[in-house]
Formats: C-alpha cells, sequence, structure tokens
C-alpha cells in the first residue's frame, strides 16, 4: 500500500512540516487580536510574498546575466583556449575548444531540457498542492485534533499531546537550521564576488540562499551561475569562484550542518550525514529534504514510546513524570465540563504534557 500512494504520503508529511513551521506565527497573530482564518491568511500571503520578492531579484538579473554570458561567449571561449594553448600541460584542449560551439550543447540536449520542464511543472503542482493542504489544517487544526484524540484511547490522550508538541518543536528547529544556513551561504556568496568585482552579486547570492534548501545540488547550482557569471572578470576569477563556493559547501555540509541542527533537532553529527545519504538513496533530493526531519521524528518516538533499544534501560524517573501526567489528566479532564469530548481532551492534555515535560527537564518541579 505504501509502494502505491507513496507520493501522496510525501504530500501529507510535507503539509505536516508546513503546519509545524507556519502554525507559531499564526497563533502569535491569534494573541494578537486576530480571528483564526484571518492569522493564516495573513501569514501564508507574507510567505508569499517574501518568495516572490526574492524571485524577482534574483530572476531578472539572472537572465541578463545569462544572455550577456551568452553573447559574450565566443569572446570568452578565445581569450580561454589562448590561455591553456601557452602551456604545454593544456596545450592539447586548446583546440577543441576552439571548435566548440554551445549551440550544439543545447541541441543534443533539448529532449532533457523538456524532461526538466516536466518534472518543474509537476513540481509546482505538488508544492501547489501542499500549500492548500497546509492551509486548510492550518485554519481549523482543532477539528483534526479532536479527530486524533477520538481515535486515540484516554490511556495515551497526554503523551499523544506530548508528541505533538515535540513533532513542532522539530519542524521548528529544522527551519531555523535551514534559515541559518542558507543566511551564510548568502553572505559567503555575496561578500566573495563583490571582493571578485562580480556584476549585480546580490541575486546570485539570493539564489545561492534558495538553493541551500536542496540537499547534495545545491552546491552546484549556487557555484555554476556564480562562476559563469565571474567570467567577465577572466577564467581565473571564475575558477576562484567555483573552487570557494564548493570548499564553502563542504565546510557547511561537515562541519555547520551537524553543529547547527545537531542541537536542534538533538541528532548526532554521525547520524545527521547517514540520515541525509539514506534520504537522499531512496527519494533523491525529496528525501534528502525529509531526511533530517524524519530521523529527528524517529528518535524523538522511539524515546517518547518508551521502545527500549539493545543496552538501554527505561528511566525509572521519567517513568514517574509520565505516570503522574496520566493520573493529573484523569483528574482534570473529570472536572472539566464537556472532559469526555474530544476538543476539551486535547486541550487538557496539551496543558499536561506542557507541565510534565517541564517536569522531566526540571525533576524538582511538581
Amino acid at each position: 500500500l505504501l509502494g502505491k500512494v507513496w507520493q501522496i504520503v510525501l504530500i501529507v508529511v510535507g503539509a505536516l512540516i508546513l503546519v509545524g513551521t507556519l502554525n507559531p506565527f499564526a497563533a502569535f497573530l491569534q494573541r494578537r487580536g486576530f480571528n483564526r482564518p484571518l492569522a493564516v491568511a495573513t501569514v501564508f500571503l507574507a510567505v508569499l510574498t517574501g518568495l516572490g520578492l526574492a524571485l524577482l531579484l534574483v530572476v531578472p538579473p539572472l537572465l541578463s546575466q545569462v544572455s550577456a554570458l551568452w553573447t559574450a561567449a565566443p569572446a570568452i571561449q578565445s581569450q580561454l583556449a589562448d590561455q591553456l594553448a601557452r602551456r604545454p600541460l593544456t596545450r592539447a584542449m586548446a583546440e577543441p575548444l576552439r571548435r566548440f560551439l554551445p549551440a550544439d550543447l543545447l541541441t543534443k540536449h533539448v529532449e532533457e531540457v523538456f524532461a526538466y520542464s516536466t518534472a518543474s511543472a509537476i513540481g509546482v503542482g505538488v508544492a501547489g498542492t501542499i500549500l492548500a493542504l497546509a492551509f486548510y489544517l492550518l485554519v481549523d487544526p482543532a477539528r483534526y485534533l479532536r479527530l486524533v484524540f477520538a481515535i486515540v484511547p484516554r490511556a495515551h490522550h497526554v503523551k499523544t499531546a506530548t508528541i505533538l508538541g515535540r513533532l513542532e518543536s522539530i519542524v521548528g528547529g529544522y527551519m531555523r537550521g535551514q534559515v541559518i544556513t542558507s543566511a551564510a551561504i548568502s553572505i559567503y556568496v555575496f561578500c566573495l564576488l563583490w571582493a571578485c568585482g562580480v556584476a549585480a552579486p546580490l541575486p546570485l547570492a539570493l539564489l545561492a540562499g534558495l538553493a541551500d534548501v536542496l540537499p547534495f545540488v545545491g552546491g552546484l547550482l549556487s557555484a555554476t551561475p556564480a562562476s559563469l557569471a565571474a567570467l567577465a572578470q577572466g577564467p581565473r576569477v571564475a575558477m576562484v569562484v567555483f573552487g570557494a563556493i564548493l570548499v564553502y559547501q563542504e565546510f557547511e555540509s561537515r562541519v555547520l550542518v551537524p553543529k547547527i541542527y545537531g542541537k536542534s533537532l538533538r541528532l548526532p553529527p554521525a547520524a545527521i550525514v547517514v540520515a541525509l545519504l539514506v534520504g537522499g538513496s531512496l527519494l533523491g533530493i525529496v528525501g534528502a529534504l525529509l531526511a533530517l526531519p524524519v530521523a529527528a521524528a524517529v528518535v524523538m518516538l522511539t524515546e517518547e514510546l518508551r521502545v527500549v533499544m539493545p543496552g538501554l534501560t527505561v528511566d525509572p524517573a521519567r517513568k514517574e513524570v509520565d505516570d503522574r501526567a496520566t493520573r493529573a489528566y484523569e483528574e482534570r479532564s473529570a472536572r472539566a465540563v464537556g472532559g469526555e469530548d474530544p476538543e476539551i481532551a486535547a486541550a487538557v492534555a496539551s496543558e499536561v504534557a506542557v507541565a510534565s515535560e517541564a517536569a522531566a527537564v526540571s525533576p524538582d518541579r511538581t
């Protein structure tokens, strides 16, 4: 069954990640007097506006640079061939480079261009579906919580509320980490291109920040346009830019990502690298995108459901906290008006779960 509907499962998971990311902002506006639909619509409008402005800053200058590079390609090609011909080690590559025609490359790969265009159109449709599903889930979350708490036995209501709260924290940590890494590479690329004298460094820096969302291929998507734009300053500058961005990508993958995501997602650095490799092997870019939050969620579920792994034992203090939270939930829901209603049960369980988490962090607290 999962093999048949895995694409739908990915859409639902993507929507839930978006819900966990945007729900704190919607709740903040709701506390400021907005009703729920207006708060959600405002958050979605702000996100779409920000994305549109980023694309507006990136796409037109990038297309202009591509057009200018295409016009200057024969002169750059001749200059590079002359430089290769001056050195004995690279002299053999000079003549093939002079005979190379960029138009032939486009002709040979026209079918691949159409295939990527089709995949892009499908990706836009999937993204629209994820946005619509996330919007419906955010507008009326109580309805879906009511369904969850109606299905789950009362004995597990507090645990369910704890898991839902921690899932939202995991998603928030993942998105915060992504914002940090995207901002870091944008600043780095901007400073690099500005120091090398490349025209319009801001659009290329923003493009690098957007491409950083994509694991593995993000570095290539960042380095290629920047190095092509740097060709106007000469082949050596272009090679320096390309190499500097790839070196930064290695630093980010090996050092920055494990440090940032390991702290926010509570995953060791080795687990982060393995999760990215496994996700990328199973589902490509989509799998790599979902690898870290899914891995963090699996670890959290193992802890919360008390799945005892080989060599580990259950913490008796944490078990006592859980038992005390379950008793407190039963007492409070019994006193509450309509305590049997799933919506009331969800609210009471969420409050008890928050108190239980605080007690687990500080065992001396009641």
